[in-house]
């Protein structure tokens, strides 16, 4: 697979998980705060709003933390095992997301940040492996 390639499925990857983190968080408010109180276009396309923010704090994690992370498992021939590259993408997206987001809003936001950079890191890890590992090795 060529680099561009690569490079395209890295912007995919951060755009489909932070879709799916934005409308994770209206979800787990929804069942914390009783659906009741959310409304309908708001649940639809409140999330929407988020998304670029999402999608913006996957690639920085993903540039500085993740791709540097995935390099050591290619050189230790660990990236092609599922299980290696979704645990190295839990624990790498939960120390960046922790690092990252406690950089702007501070150290109370750590609890937080550190089950949705788990989340994260683990859904990119997965689709990267499924998007992209699987087809190096094919190749």
């Amino acid at each position: 697979m060529s680099t561009a390639k690569q490079a395209l499925a890295f912007f995919l990857v951060a755009g489909i998980v932070s879709v799916i983190l934005a409308y994770g968080s209206v979800l787990i408010s929804s069942l914390e705060y009783g659906f009741r109180n959310l409304d309908l276009a708001e649940g639809l396309f409140g999330p929407l709003i988020q998304v670029p923010i999402w999608a913006g704090f996957l690639v920085v994690g993903g540039l500085m933390f993740g791709l540097p992370t995935l390099l050591i498992l290619r050189k230790k021939n660990l990236a092609l095992r599922r299980s290696w590259l979704v645990s190295a993408g839990v624990v790498v997206g939960a120390g960046a997301s922790a690092v990252l987001l406690a950089s702007w809003l501070g150290v109370a936001v750590i609890p937080i940040a550190l089950g949705l950079g788990a989340v994260g890191g683990g859904l990119s890890a997965l689709m990267w492996f499924e998007f992209v590992e699987k087809r190096i090795a094919h190749d």
